[in-house]
């Protein structure tokens, strides 16, 4: 008979709901919306000296649920060095490279959170003291 280790995480159905509702909230963003969101960031963000823009994106759905299945999204483009920096950087994020640019998609980023990202992004520019 093989059991589970005492100490092995078990979801329940309150973080089932959370993943889902997340899922979710990703699947069904408005393009337009992800769009004003990446321009609020580009905008700051350039206040504080980054090159970055607001681009149009094409999100992946993930998770093998639906290979070959795009979304309209929008995300935010830095200079390619911005990859390996964020990274590896104190607040960790992966975005991906696309023609010479990181870019880092908003459809997974729930509104609430948009400030994480662009935190990550002023430490590692250059000139910020890692």
């Amino acid at each position: 008979m093989v059991t589970a280790p005492a100490r092995a995480w078990r979801p329940t159905t309150v973080t089932a709901c959370r993943t889902a509702g997340r899922a979710a909230t990703a699947l069904t963003a408005d393009a337009a919306g992800l769009r004003d969101r990446a321009e609020r960031l580009a905008t700051a963000l350039v206040a504080d000296g980054v090159d970055a823009q607001a681009v149009r994106s094409a999100a992946t759905v993930g998770g093998g649920g639906a290979p070959g299945v795009t979304l309209p999204s929008a995300a935010l483009s830095l200079p390619e060095p911005y990859a390996e920096a964020l990274r590896t950087g104190r607040i960790p994020v992966v975005g991906r490279l696309e023609a010479g640019r990181c870019l880092l998609d908003l459809r997974a980023v729930a509104p609430v959170d948009d400030p994480r990202p662009a935190e990550a992004v002023r430490a590692v520019r250059p000139g910020a003291g890692r």
